[in-house]
């Protein structure tokens, strides 16, 4: 999970993440389950759904 104050970054922030996610499967473990544990703390917290 990313943080940026300037929205015209993303595009090169998602390029650069997902490249590197399938070069190094390591890498691609880490981001998916860091990306699960904040879904889910939101989830639980009510700070988002899956309606």
């Amino acid at each position: 999970i990313t943080l940026t104050a300037l929205p015209s970054t993303i595009p090169a922030l998602h390029e650069a993440i997902t490249t590197k996610m399938a070069a190094d499967p390591a890498f691609a473990k880490q981001v998916e389950a860091a990306t699960t544990r904040v879904v889910d703390l939101k989830l639980r917290r009510g700070l988002a759904n899956c309606a």
